[in-house]
């Protein structure tokens, strides 16, 4: 488990991993996400119902080197700076820890 210290700056973990090589797709979908999640927290201040939430789980993959923590850390920062994360951590497990 990595303890994810939240950043309190906004989108910076995204944009910076859009600065990143190869990673400008990543970032751009991760930012959709984050901004539906931000309506979804909208309506429901504005006492909206919400019938079918967004989903929170991600998983990333990915060979060796091509920024899969990175970007993971990036969300769980930005998934604790929206208060969707409480605790803030991240488990970081290998695909054959997952399978039964």
């Amino acid at each position: 488990m990595t303890a994810i210290n939240s950043s309190h700056e906004g989108g910076r973990d995204l944009d910076g991993l859009a600065a990143l090589p190869g990673l400008e797709v990543v970032a751009g979908q991760l930012g959709r996400r984050v901004a539906v999640l931000r309506a979804e927290q909208a309506r429901r201040r504005s006492g909206a119902v919400v019938g079918r939430p967004a989903w929170k789980n991600l998983v990333f993959t990915g060979g060796s080197g091509s920024g899969k923590s990175r970007a993971a850390r990036a969300m769980a920062r930005t998934y604790m700076d929206l208060g969707i994360l409480e605790i803030g951590h991240l488990d970081e497990v290998a695909a054959a820890t997952l399978v039964a």
